[in-house]
């Protein structure tokens, strides 16, 4: 049964239209279990205000994967292609305290640790840098 053109586009407009809100409502989820506040601040939590985010170690893990480990391999022993170090050590370069760690992530190091503050949320920085405590030996 044909039902003509006008239906067809019809049809057309209205799958499309859902489609697009369909593809949009796990971001505005995602964006309203962020109790409100701004995801892409880029500023970590104030120093022992105490504050430690709802994301799990898991998610620290999974960022680690996908964006440290190209330097400083899958264990963060340091066996990645581009050479950074070990992430096992009792006292990184740069201090192995929960602000020290965070602030190498969020703003770099010069000589090769790129910043990464500008992508990640509050709560995946925070996961990251209890991923990267929880690798100490």
């Amino acid at each position: 049964m044909d039902r003509g053109p006008r239906h067809t586009r019809t049809a057309l407009i209205t799958a499309l239209a859902v489609i697009a809100l369909a593809a949009g409502l796990p971001g505005c989820i995602q964006e309203s279990q962020q109790s409100g506040t701004n995801a892409r601040k880029g500023t970590p939590p104030a120093a022992g205000s105490g504050e430690t985010g709802a994301a799990p170690l898991a998610e620290g893990a999974a960022l680690f994967s996908r964006m440290c480990v190209p330097c400083h391999g899958t264990a963060g022993n340091g066996r990645g292609s581009r050479n950074g170090p070990s992430l096992q050590r009792p006292e990184l370069t740069h201090g192995s305290s929960r602000e020290a760690i965070m602030q190498s992530i969020r703003d770099g190091r010069p000589g090769g640790m790129p910043s990464f503050g500008h992508v990640l949320t509050t709560d995946q920085l925070e996961a990251l840098v209890r991923y990267v405590q929880s690798l100490k030996k």
